[in-house]
């Protein structure tokens, strides 16, 4: 996949996750977005992560990102992780925080992306975070979207 074929597909998760999540909740998401990137490896001594390409980054660099930087740290030199999931999980009054987690397994060959039947490979979206015992829209309504907390963030 060349680098336009990237950030068009980016482009269209980003949008695609945003509007998806309209769908099931309550309030209104801002336009605008920034990302959240969960990375989940052992930290080396100075509580910094290997992250994809083997750049060295921190629990903060890895927050409150803006969009354009968040779809650069995902293309590595050609080649971008084998699947990326994304879901809305925060919000504010300006921005749409979308959450990434990614495999850390990076290619530049189409056929070793996931998400494929999904038709934006290698994007996988995630709705909402439901409460126990929903059933539908129609029979248990929309949901507040469940803003993290300050604490739950530390």
């Amino acid at each position: 996949m060349d680098k336009e074929e990237y950030i068009d597909r980016f482009d269209k998760a980003s949008n695609f996750c945003r509007d998806f999540t309209l769908q099931f909740i309550e309030e209104f998401l801002p336009e605008k977005i920034n990302f959240n990137i969960e990375w989940h490896s052992p930290k080396d001594s100075e509580g910094k992560w290997k992250f994809l390409g083997g750049r060295l980054v921190t629990e903060e660099d890895l927050k409150q990102i803006e969009y354009v930087k968040a779809r650069k740290m995902l293309w590595v030199d050609g080649k971008i992780p084998q699947w990326i999931n994304m879901n809305i999980d925060d919000h504010n009054e300006e921005y749409t925080t979308i959450t990434i987690r990614c495999c850390g397994r990076l290619t530049d060959q189409e056929e070793y992306l996931y998400h494929e039947r999904e038709g934006n490979p290698p994007f996988h979206i995630l709705g909402p975070a439901l409460p126990e015992n929903w059933e539908s829209i129609e029979k248990s309504g929309k949901i507040k979207l469940k803003k993290a907390e300050q604490g739950d963030r530390e």
